[in-house]
């Protein structure tokens, strides 16, 4: 692969992904202090769990971005559900 065929599909995942990113802080509306974002993102969430996980153990959001509409739902989910 030619480099500049590499960068420019490189280029375009990250785009993908900063798209799904900002659609998954617009779901979390509500939240004002942008460390609580990063934390988000960071942190394991029981809303994202694998299904082929025997443990099921819960993901970090960073991790899942491949099931975009799963990391929507949990981002969505924070809003009804309590954080300390």
């Amino acid at each position: 692969m030619a480099k500049s065929s590499f960068l420019r599909t490189s280029s375009m995942r990250r785009c993908v992904h900063c798209l799904f990113i900002e659609r998954a802080l617009q779901a979390q509306r509500d939240v004002v202090d942008p460390w609580v974002l990063v934390a988000w993102f960071h942190f394991p969430n029981g809303w994202l769990v694998r299904q082929q996980d025997p443990e099921r153990k819960p993901q970090v959001p960073k991790d899942f971005l491949d099931d975009e509409a799963a990391v929507l739902r949990a981002a969505r989910s924070r809003n009804s559900t309590y954080v300390a």
